[in-house]
């Protein structure tokens, strides 16, 4: 018996520690070069798929690595993805100004970003096209681990669906 209630504490422990929110770092500097770690990432092809990326994209994805170069100005972030599949540049103002940006396929979006209240996460809001023609919306959460990690979470929600992923990004030297 009394093993048994220390198996059942130590699994809800277990439990509520694996639900606590991860600990964030207070006024991130993202400034620098990120290479994704794809272990550590969710695997993006569900996204992929309801955002109606191309072939290529959704089958190459899930293995390709990808780099971001950051630089963080005052005001907003300026990002540069790399990856075989694709490049992107993109502004990400942190007090709620409207940045132009392409998605996937190339077509033009609308960008906000903000602040969290805690100075710890940069929220980005993305109109988002949907496979069957509707608009959903695409909300990231961009932030530093204390273990150093870029982290950035995704939640979609369109097409009565709500999708989530996360990519892992540990910070290289030149």
């Amino acid at each position: 018996m009394t093993r048994r209630l220390l198996f059942v504490v130590v699994a809800l422990c277990a439990t509520v520690a694996s639900a606590a929110p991860e600990a964030r770092v207070q006024n991130p500097d993202f400034t620098g070069h990120w290479e994704l770690d794809l272990k550590r990432s969710t695997d993006p092809t569900a996204l992929l798929e309801v955002v109606d990326a191309n072939f290529m994209i959704r089958k190459l994805a899930p293995h390709t690595s990808m780099r971001q170069d950051i630089v963080q100005h005052k005001d907003r972030l300026e990002i540069d993805r790399k990856a075989l599949i694709f490049s992107e540049h993109m502004t990400l103002y942190f007090d709620g100004r409207k940045s132009q940006s392409k998605d996937l396929n190339q077509r033009e979006v609308t960008v906000t970003s903000h602040w969290s209240e805690e100075k710890t996460t940069l929220i980005t809001v993305i109109p988002t096209e949907m496979a069957d023609g509707s608009t959903g919306t695409m909300t990231a959460h961009r932030y530093l681990a204390p273990q150093g990690h870029c982290i950035l979470e995704m939640e979609l929600r369109g097409m009565g669906k709500v999708l989530r992923g996360r990519r892992v990004f540990v910070k290289v030297k030149d």
